[in-house]
């Protein structure tokens, strides 16, 4: 989202006793029902032993917006200043230290290593780095505690699609916006409560200045916020689009979201351009097992439960991996959102990537079909259970029913 913001220019170390402010970007459109978040991020970072706050979420949940506005606020609190590290260009773990160091200003002197200069540097620093897009080079976590233990005043508040896991971390999840309920009497009054209602129209108003939320169109733009599941980067890719349609158009054309929400601004990151490239970033960052287990789990549709994912493992022959329940790249990190919280989650439908469409796309589609049938008379136990058996069956019955009525049959006899 930042690769394109200028680091200061490198210099010598500065003279002991020097202090520094390293400001940071100018932002160019306001965080819009983010007050709580900032607030709450803010209180655990002015608690002493918080020193590593890692803001975790779904690509395109607006985690590096939230951590700029924090860090913000907490500028007069760090007597030597805010900076920012913009780690989106980098891939390999060995560029972090480099990265930060040039970002400080600092460079290799004689053969001193440069993690030395920079931990000489920070040791009696007051400061809070904001180490923007940490997920693709998550191996230099243990580097970050490094740092820590070495200076006592230093801070660091991280963005990443899944924890580091190391010591001394505090995990802080960054949801959605919240959306219209589907029994919610749409408004214009109601709506504008809505976070997500007021980023669409703002950012539909930037392209397109007539559009107004009214009592007559209310409840279509309801429909488009929910639809698109309060994700911040898939409502501004929409908003996009009321140049051209209009926002029953626009409902109607999301049925093929992935097509729809693409040409993002030109100045951020490929991969914050199209909700698709977003997607891929995410999956081409799991291994091949978390890989087949994501296209497993794609088959559900608005989060699952750990018993669901059990069922499709066995259905395939296969079993989840044993830290499977504890990994936050396939349950929320940067597998889309997929995993909720008693069956709620960032995405109310199945997403599968690029890399799956096709023939592997529709053959596990016909295996939710049969994972209907088998998994749906063990979910009348569980509240969450039926929910999610619910949800799914009624995502896979067209496609099963064209190609297996018997198992759709079936599974309807066992949901009733």
């Amino acid at each position: 989202m930042l690769d394109n913001i200028r680091t200061p220019a490198s210099r010598e170390p500065p003279e002991p006793g020097h202090t520094s402010r390293h400001v940071l970007p100018v932002l160019l459109t306001p965080l819009l029902g983010r007050e709580q978040e900032v607030t709450a991020a803010c209180t655990l970072l002015h608690r002493p032993e918080v020193r590593l706050l890692t803001l975790t979420g779904t690509g395109g949940v607006g985690k590096t917006r939230l951590a700029l506005q924090v860090a913000t606020e907490l500028l007069d609190d760090f007597g030597d200043g805010v900076s920012l590290i913009s780690l989106a260009p980098i891939s390999d773990p060995e560029l972090v230290i480099p990265t930060i160091a040039h970002t400080l200003g600092l460079r290799e002197t004689g053969n001193r290593p440069l993690l030395d200069l920079l931990k000489s540097f920070l040791q009696n620093k007051r400061l809070l780095l904001l180490l923007d897009n940490f997920e693709q080079i998550i191996a230099a976590a243990p580097v970050l505690a490094g740092l820590l233990e070495a200076c006592p005043q230093l801070k660091l508040l991280v963005t990443s699609r899944e924890v580091l896991r190391v010591r001394g971390e505090h995990e802080f999840v960054v949801q959605p916006l919240p959306v219209p309920g589907p029994q919610q009497h749409a408004t214009s009054e109601a709506l504008s409560h809505y976070a997500s209602v007021s980023l669409f129209t703002q950012r539909a108003q930037a392209v397109n200045p007539d559009i107004q939320v009214t009592d007559t169109n209310a409840h279509t733009i309801a429909a488009i916020c929910a639809r698109l599941d309060g994700l911040p980067l898939a409502l501004e890719l929409a908003a996009a689009r009321i140049k051209l349609l209009s926002p029953q158009a626009l409902l109607a054309r999301l049925e093929h979201r992935l097509q729809v929400l693409t040409r993002g601004p030109r100045d951020v990151s490929e991969r914050q351009q199209t909700l698709r490239n977003t997607i891929q970033w995410s999956y081409d960052l799991l291994t091949t097992e978390e890989q087949r287990l994501f296209r497993c789990l794609s088959v559900f549709v608005g989060g699952c439960t750990f018993e669901a994912v059990e069922a499709v493992c066995k259905l395939r022959g296969d079993a989840p991996p044993h830290d499977a329940g504890d990994d936050p790249r396939v349950w929320a990190g940067s597998t889309g959102g997929i995993w909720g919280d008693g069956g709620h989650s960032a995405s109310s439908r199945s997403i599968l990537p690029p890399a799956c469409r096709g023939g592997s796309a529709q053959a596990i589609r016909r295996r939710a079909a049969e994972m209907v049938c088998l998994f749906g008379a063990g979910t009348r136990e569980s509240a969450d259970g039926l929910a999610v058996f619910a949800r799914t069956k009624r995502s896979s019955t067209d496609l099963a029913v064209e190609r297996c009525p018997v198992v759709v049959l079936a599974g309807s006899g066992s949901f009733e």
